[in-house]
């Protein structure tokens, strides 16, 4: 069986709406028989789907078995999020969406759920945190954000092409700056961070971020 196929197939149904179309695929899916990643993705695929068809205690199912796969699987834990937000669990939610935000930062749904959540929870501290990271991420280039979340999953040659398109149009970009330098530091392309990071700093001096990430080098 062609399991990327029928990945494919679940995902053009989500895209779509069709929930009932990609809930129905797992029928024909035997885990036991898929690769290590096509596991992961499966398993996400029908957290997200479960979810959405209201079959709650099978999603947290699907994401829990995810978590004990791959613990660092981020939206599995923004998924947890969400399912016991509809099941009225305020801390367990919290306490989800926060491991999601610890694992992928530039989660811009996690940290939107977490600030009222935790005005809710009276964590006046981490509501003032969680509301800082929406506004700084909200504020990001499209772009940006969507290279910053591939670069926290871990697909830096996908982060790193985005981020150069970017440059491209908007040369000395200070957040593309920064994340084009953050990208070399994980490739240990030191040199280029180092050159992005002097110059950013120079061009914006006023940049925190980029001041902090220039002084480790």
């Amino acid at each position: 069986m062609n399991y990327s196929v029928i990945i494919n197939t679940i995902k053009a149904a989500i895209q779509q709406g069709e929930f009932g179309r990609a809930f129905n695929q797992f029928e024909t899916v035997e885990l036991g028989l898929t690769s290590h990643s096509e596991r992961q993705e499966l398993l996400y695929l029908a957290t997200v789907t479960c979810r959405q068809q209201n079959a709650l205690e099978r999603a947290k199912g699907y994401a829990q078995q995810l978590i004990q796969i791959n613990s660092k699987h981020a939206r599995a834990h923004q998924e947890l999020g969400f399912i016991y937000l509809v099941q009225k669990a305020d801390m367990q939610a919290a306490k989800a969406f926060y491991e999601a935000t610890r694992r992928n930062p530039a989660l811009l749904s996690a940290w939107r759920s977490l600030t009222p959540l935790y005005l809710k929870l009276g964590n006046q501290q981490a509501h003032d945190i969680a509301q800082q990271q929406v506004s700084y991420l909200s504020g990001l280039p499209r772009e940006i954000l969507g290279a910053r979340d591939l670069l926290n999953e871990g697909q830096i040659q996908l982060a790193d092409k985005i981020c150069r398109n970017f440059l491209r149009e908007h040369k000395h970009h200070v957040e593309g700056m920064l994340l084009l330098a953050e990208v070399g530091i994980q490739s240990k392309v030191y040199s280029e961070a180092e050159f992005l990071l002097e110059s950013s700093h120079k061009l914006h001096p006023d940049h925190l971020a980029t001041g902090i990430e220039y002084l480790k080098l």
